[in-house]
């Protein structure tokens, strides 16, 4: 048994791709069918110390697919996640009033957080969009007289 047990560890991809395709294969001459291993994909040595911010989210068996997701979050990742924030913290109150997908809402920001400020500066338009609002203006463009509504709320 212990034969065998090395001979199947130390099978080269070819080999695997042999059993995978035939459904068995001859080991120190033991018939060895598909369902009696069960193979295990992973990045190969070489391309692991390039790859370290990568995470092995699936290894697919029979299927021969190993997908990677990689964590690393970058500036345009992190943007996309406040413009979302923004787009559901305003979906929230919308919903609070009563008001529906298709009421059109004008909405104002005032923000002392020099990045979010940035971020809905650059993706105003992205925003706006989604929450079909014609614009996203700094509270400072409007009238004190004009406000129907005015929320305080943290993001993190």
């Amino acid at each position: 048994f212990a034969k065998v047990h090395k001979a199947v560890r130390s099978m080269t991809s070819d080999q695997v791709q042999d059993l995978e395709n035939s459904g068995s294969v001859e080991i120190e001459g033991h018939k060895i069918e598909a369902c009696d291993i069960r193979i295990t994909r992973e990045l190969a040595p070489s391309l692991k110390n390039q790859a370290e911010h990568l995470e092995t989210a699936f290894s697919g068996g029979h299927s021969g697919l190993l997908a990677l997701l990689d964590l690393q979050v970058d500036e345009a990742l992190e943007e996309q996640g406040i413009c979302r924030e923004v787009v559901n913290r305003v979906q929230k109150l919308r919903k609070r009033f009563g008001l529906i997908p298709k009421n059109r809402i004008e909405v104002y920001y005032e923000t002392s957080d020099a990045k979010l400020g940035g971020v809905i500066a650059r993706r105003a338009a992205e925003i706006g969009n989604t929450l079909k609002a014609p614009s996203l203006l700094e509270l400072k463009h409007l009238s004190p007289k004009a406000v129907v509504y005015e929320e305080t709320q943290a993001m993190i």
